[in-house]
């Protein structure tokens, strides 16, 4: 593999060191090449690759082995999270992690018991911006005093409630109990003499006190591989430009700056600078194109995401040969998109999107599913919340029985202003589905998934009508493809 200067220099550096790499300049074949390296330098050398998702934590390893010609186990590849879980579950240490559309519920549920009337898409926001302060763990009591007079940290105080409540923990919480539990000795740091964490920019307060609590511990020798201008999760407390800074000056790291883009024409890299220097806080950096001239850039500006819809379809049908890629905010975009397509009859390829599983309406029927055989008291609340039944009612209805199962089964009594007929019609449906899933034929659960889906697509009320044709069309094409994989579903 051939590097360039700048390339060569972050593999051959031996100190702290911060590499600042503008989109498709190598930075990922710079990191193997480091990582084989150091394996390469001296058998004692471990290191640890820090990535942002699993995917690419398979690759680093992939390329690794192909790069260096042998298995290795003195690299380890893994998020933050994962990498910090692991070292609870050796310490003994039993958490349960709340994830996917319980994380969800939980977050919902302390937004409607704030009663603040924020925008939806405020609630992450909210609670990761107070969640990743550190001084809610260093200073708990000048973090409350300093966050009281935010409107939205009665969210955060009910989600940390709801969390104690059901005696479980976030992903976020998984780094905090990691770095206690190292400073305390509970809790070993990973072993290892290196660590890369990739996509530093969109790093935290959090996992950058991860980092730090190895370089205290493990004198392990630290690059960080990112780029500042691409700090695209400021909305969850990414640190970007103030990370790179941090760490700069923290550790007296090393700087190396890769600014030749491989991939791009230099038309592309010049719009692209023109949007990114009206930042005053960032790196400096000149992008240059390896290719040099030959591309073009088009601007159109729409006034509502429906219209953006409309314009891609029409792109499709207009040139059906040319191949397109579309980038999204987020995943429910995507989604939207990709049931518009499908309406449509426009073939597409979902990459590295949201799972099928945690599909809104895949998650509505496996809800429905799982009470067959044991309920859960936020399955409940979410298929009631569904049912257009407050979190308040719902909190009625469950605590006035400490026996939930036999409440399901019963009329409530003696609740006022509760939406009876709603949920009888619940209790109803989830008699209804016992009957059906319980039976190990095929048909059995077919039958069970049919009933599902023809009661939600009549009974249930959206909030969001303009999405309940969307909403309606995924949930019977996931019942359709539940019914299709027959006896494997259940098992998930």
């Amino acid at each position: 593999m051939n590097f360039n200067e700048e390339q060569q220099a972050g593999i051959d550096c031996d100190t702290d060191l911060m590499i600042v790499a503008i989109p498709g300049s190598g930075k990922t074949a710079t990191g193997i090449g480091k990582t084989a390296r150091i394996l390469k330098q001296s058998s004692n050398n471990r290191l640890v690759y820090v990535v942002y998702n699993a995917s690419a934590a398979e690759e680093v390893r992939d390329r690794v082995v192909k790069y260096i010609n042998t298995k290795t186990d003195r690299l380890t590849a893994g998020t933050y999270h994962s990498l910090a879980y692991s070292q609870l579950k050796k310490a003994g240490l039993k958490l349960n992690i709340l994830t996917g559309q319980n994380e969800s519920h939980l977050k919902h549920k302390a937004w409607a018991l704030s009663g603040y009337p924020c925008e939806e898409s405020d609630i992450n926001d909210s609670i990761d911006k107070f969640k990743t302060n550190l001084l809610a763990y260093t200073d708990p009591i000048r973090f409350n005093s300093e966050s009281a007079e935010d409107p939205l940290f009665a969210i955060y105080q009910n989600y940390q409630e709801l969390l104690e409540k059901n005696n479980s923990v976030d992903f976020h919480d998984i780094l905090i109990h990691a770095i206690d539990g190292m400073n305390s000795g509970k809790v070993l740091p990973l072993d290892c003499t290196h660590i890369i964490a990739d996509e530093f920019q969109d790093s935290d307060a959090i996992q950058l006190g991860w980092l730090h609590a190895h370089k205290k511990l493990n004198n392990a020798i630290l690059t960080v591989v990112g780029d500042d201008d691409q700090t695209i999760y400021s909305w969850r407390s990414a640190l970007g430009y103030q990370g790179f800074n941090t760490f700069y000056s923290n550790y007296e790291a090393t700087q190396i700056i890769l600014d030749t883009n491989y991939r791009s024409y230099s038309e592309i890299l010049e719009s692209a600078s023109r949007v990114i220097a009206v930042n005053k806080d960032r790196i400096p950096k000149v992008l240059k194109s390896f290719k040099g001239p030959g591309g073009t850039v088009n601007v159109y500006k729409k006034h509502q995401l429906e219209e953006e819809y409309v314009q891609i379809i029409r792109w499709c049908e207009e040139n059906p040969d040319h191949r397109k890629a579309v980038l999204a905010r987020n995943n429910r975009t995507l989604s939207d998109l990709g049931d518009l397509l499908k309406s449509e009859s426009i073939p597409f390829v979902r990459k590295n999107g949201e799972s099928f599983w945690s599909q809104p309406s895949i998650q509505v029927l496996l809800d429905l599913i799982n009470t067959a055989s044991h309920i859960e008291k936020m399955v409940v609340e979410r298929l009631g919340v569904l049912m257009n039944i407050s979190i308040q009612e719902i909190d009625m209805l469950m605590d006035t029985s400490e026996n939930l199962k036999k409440y399901l089964t019963i009329k409530p009594v003696d609740v006022r202003d509760i939406s009876f007929l709603k949920w009888n019609k619940l209790v109803d449906l989830i008699k209804l589905n016992k009957q059906y899933i319980r039976a190990k034929q095929d048909l059995g659960i077919n039958k069970g998934i049919e009933n599902i889906k023809q009661f939600l697509v009549k009974e249930l009320e959206w909030d969001k009508l303009k999405k309940k044709k969307l909403f309606k069309d995924s949930l019977i094409h996931g019942a359709n493809a539940l019914k299709k994989m027959k006896g494997h579903w259940p098992a998930r």
